[in-house]
């Protein structure tokens, strides 16, 4: 779990992400990153991490182009909770969904004509945070998938999408982790000093 813990805290964009709310802790990732991750890791509750390649496959049918454009945003959401359910990341499948959604439309906005496919790589470069009550969730996806339309008869329609984006989810227990934010920044040279002897198991008291 802390090589996991490693991989997401030293994202840049999930450091861009966190930086707002806990400008300290983002100074001390890049001033101690190895030593931080140790003490995060080392606090129960106060972080966790998840990095996952999911394999993305969601196909949308209907005789309505307007109605299967629409529906197919919803199934993009029912396949990411497939994917994890966990009830705190559910405005993270929403953004990503409609992200997803957006960037298919972005790169096809009209559907090809009668008898014709189009399809294409796009980039899934996408990023949010917010706030779940105990926790703020920061995550990135990174990576293409490939979009395709398909109007093979006058009222049907058809589209989907595939690809493996890497993912990168970040949960903070603000409680925890604020209180850690207020003593670097009350005293950062001593924070420093924490960090840089964590390996000694000099807790962060």
């Amino acid at each position: 779990m802390k090589e996991e813990l490693e991989i997401v805290i030293f994202s840049s964009k999930i450091q861009s992400l966190i930086e707002s709310n806990y400008p300290n802790i983002v100074k001390l990732i890049k001033y101690n990153g190895e030593g931080l991750t140790k003490a995060l890791h080392d606090i129960d509750g106060a972080v966790s991490a998840r990095k996952a390649v999911t394999t993305f496959k969601v196909t949308q049918d209907g005789n309505n182009n307007f109605k299967t454009w629409s529906e197919y945003k919803d199934s993009i959401h029912k396949f990411l909770e497939q994917v994890n359910d966990d009830t705190r990341l559910e405005k993270a499948r929403k953004s990503l969904a409609h992200q997803i959604w957006k960037a298919h439309y972005n790169r096809f906005p009209d559907w090809p004509p009668v008898g014709r496919t189009q399809s294409d790589d796009v980039d899934l470069s996408a990023n949010d945070i917010h706030d779940d009550g105990q926790y703020t969730i920061a995550w990135m996806s990174e990576g293409k998938i490939t979009v395709t339309d398909e109007h093979p008869s006058a009222n049907v329609y058809k589209t989907k999408l595939g690809g493996t984006p890497v993912l990168r989810i970040l949960f903070v227990n603000k409680r925890i982790v604020k209180e850690l934010e207020n003593k670097a920044n009350v005293d950062f040279e001593n924070a420093k000093k924490k960090v840089d002897s964590y390996t000694k198991s000099v807790g962060w008291d």
